[in-house]
């Protein structure tokens, strides 16, 4: 394929992407239609034969087309329709489905368990209709992300508003914990396993849903973060003593 051959598929592309179905990328667009143009990048890249793209191949499109599908804006980039008008979207609320999945990295995990979820990246929670796309998304900020199953219709039950961002796609401002699921702190971060053996998970069901999830419940989740941080603070202070103990023995060594 030669390289404006290259150009024009990547306009289309594009085109496709900003101009209809951003959500199939895992990508939320502001209102005024636009997106940073390092977030379309990496969401193209991941497609099957578009690993080639770089930025800059993006940005030169305007520069070697007559009729680009797409305007650029200081690092962002925005659609535009065959008026050649910018494309706009607005989000509005919508009843979610019972469950609905997102990632965070495995550093946030313990934070999360215990102070719920709020938007790590622009205004909203971006959650997901599938484990799929939800660790599709959660991979670019972490190789190996944390899945949340979150109980969306208890949540919207409990007054918090979802907004439809696409077919794919809802968004929150936030989420409490007690709507978040996810596996247990030993298998997210198993070196850090208490002394003995650890017997099998327990199920937990989410209610409504009729069937077992795969995460342990609540309360359960919040005692293992307490047992968490006291092993930290234990293993803090036993190598406090050693260091201590190493070091008297250097003093004596000196008299």
């Amino acid at each position: 394929m030669s390289l404006d051959q290259k150009r024009k598929s990547l306009n289309k592309m594009i085109a496709y992407i900003l101009g209809h179905r951003p959500d199939e990328f895992g990508l939320v667009p502001a209102e005024d239609g636009s997106l940073a143009i390092k977030d379309l990048r990496q969401a193209l890249i991941e497609e099957e034969g578009w690993s080639w793209v770089r930025v800059s191949s993006i940005e030169e499109i305007p520069l070697a087309l007559n009729d680009p599908t797409f305007e650029l804006l200081e690092g962002r980039i925005r659609a535009k329709t065959a008026g050649l008008r910018p494309v706009s979207v607005s989000y509005g609320p919508a009843e979610p489905p019972k469950l609905l999945y997102m990632c965070v990295r495995r550093r946030a995990y313990v934070h999360v368990l215990r102070k719920g979820l709020r938007p790590a990246k622009g205004p909203h929670v971006v959650l997901a209709t599938t484990e799929e796309l939800a660790l599709r998304m959660g991979r670019r900020s972490d190789p190996h992300p944390v899945l949340l199953t979150v109980q969306a219709g208890r949540a919207a039950g409990e007054g918090i508003v979802f907004l439809k961002a696409g077919e794919l796609l809802y968004l929150v401002d936030w989420l409490p914990a007690r709507v978040l699921h996810g596996p247990s702190l030993e298998k997210v971060a198993p070196k850090r396993r208490a002394a003995g053996r650890v017997g099998p998970e327990k199920k937990a069901v989410v209610p409504g849903s009729g069937a077992p999830a795969r995460q342990p419940s609540q309360a359960t989740l919040a005692e293992r973060v307490a047992e968490f941080e006291r092993r930290e603070v234990a293993k803090r202070e036993r190598k406090k003593r050693r260091i201590g103990w190493k070091e008297e023995r250097r003093k004596r060594r000196r008299r």
